[in-house]
């Protein structure tokens, strides 16, 4: 499973580094997709119920339905029946199973003294290499 989300994190370095020499449509090439667009065909990233809203910055919420996905377990994430123990947690908000899922493989990990998770902050670029060397077993 490491080499598998490491491979995706490769080629999805790879791709936001490189044109990549297809059309996804008869009408829209590769080079003038959005990388949203690019992670969006290639099944990492669905976008929320205003498009994929890419000029605003991933949450910590979105990031664990994120990793879900690239690990491939996001229907999985979706049905997790468990609850988080944070205790920021909206009642009923779309992100607790997948926050609940991401908690309990290790994926990340709450603030502070561990009780709060911040499904609102946005994600820093420390948040995030953490929790894909989590993600990674390191």
């Amino acid at each position: 499973m490491k080499r598998v989300l490491s491979l995706v994190l490769v080629l999805v370095m790879v791709l936001g580094a490189i044109v990549p020499a297809f059309a996804e449509t008869a009408t829209t090439t590769a080079a003038e997709m959005t990388a949203g667009e690019k992670l969006e065909a290639y099944n990492v990233i669905d976008g929320t119920d205003n498009g994929l809203e890419e000029d605003q910055p991933l949450t910590r919420a979105q990031m664990a339905v994120v990793i879900a996905q690239m690990y491939g377990e996001k229907a999985i994430a979706m049905d997790y029946a468990f609850e988080p123990t944070f205790t920021d947690m909206e009642e009923g908000a779309w992100y607790i199973p997948y926050v609940a899922y991401a908690e309990n493989k290790g994926w990340m990990v709450g603030g502070g003294a561990g009780t709060t998770f911040r499904p609102n902050d946005v994600m820093s670029a420390q948040e995030v290499n953490a929790m894909f060397l989590k993600a990674l077993g390191y």
